[in-house]
């Protein structure tokens, strides 16, 4: 839980995540955030005292893109932060850290599949990484290696393009982050059921570390 006094220079904020298991890491933190709206598979959260919102839109991004862009429109938020788990399509990006994501592609969006350049609005102390969405999770290792030299993309998920297309549209400012949750093979199960507390850990020391620098520092 975080008692120090808010900056409002991001405020108001809109955190977009996928699972339950992401926003759960926010909503211990940000305590008191309480369920204002939700769909079958997607719900938003909202701060009763300050301009602090939380979406989980469901795996893939489930929340129909009209109810998103609705939502965007009516908090105006300052800034829109999407976090997240990721999978690694390059190796060399280790399980457990945390990125910030320069540029996204994607294989999923028919309206629009270049890359979208994300500025670096916000100076935040997390390597770089290029990410590249898809429709469904990688689980093999020639699926992995495809995608990356189809692309050369570093690291892997299913919403994020979405999201960056939808919300910089709309002229919102955007920054993605993303903590590696596996390697995008046939370990990826075994590393998300076995590593489920480390991971968990990783995200809350990342995500405090963003909610310090985004609402205490700014």
């Amino acid at each position: 839980m975080m008692n120090q006094s808010f900056s409002t220079k991001n405020l108001p904020l809109l955190v977009v995540v996928a699972l339950s298991f992401e926003s759960a890491v926010f909503r211990n933190i940000l305590i008191p955030l309480k369920v204002r709206r939700k769909g079958p598979r997607w719900r938003y959260f909202q701060h009763p005292e300050r301009p602090v919102h939380l979406l989980e839109i469901g795996i893939g991004g489930q929340m129909p893109d009209t109810q998103l862009k609705a939502l965007l429109h009516r908090i105006r938020p300052r800034l829109v932060l999407n976090y997240g788990i990721c999978g690694a399509l390059d190796d060399t990006h280790l399980w457990g850290r945390t990125y910030r994501i320069t540029h996204v592609a994607s294989i999923v969006d028919s309206e629009g599949s270049r890359p979208i350049s994300l500025p670096d609005s916000v100076p935040l102390p997390f390597p770089p990484a290029t990410l590249l969405t898809v429709p469904q999770p990688v689980t093999t290792r020639e699926t992995k290696n495809r995608h990356r030299r189809a692309t050369g993309a570093h690291l892997v998920d299913m919403e994020a393009f979405r999201i960056a297309r939808i919300t910089l549209a709309a002229d919102f400012p955007l920054i993605v982050v993303k903590t590696v949750s596996d390697y995008a093979d046939e370990t990826t199960a075994d590393y998300l059921e076995n590593r489920r507390d480390h991971l968990r850990r990783s995200m809350e020391a990342a995500v405090n570390k963003l909610l310090t620098i985004l609402l205490v520092q700014a």
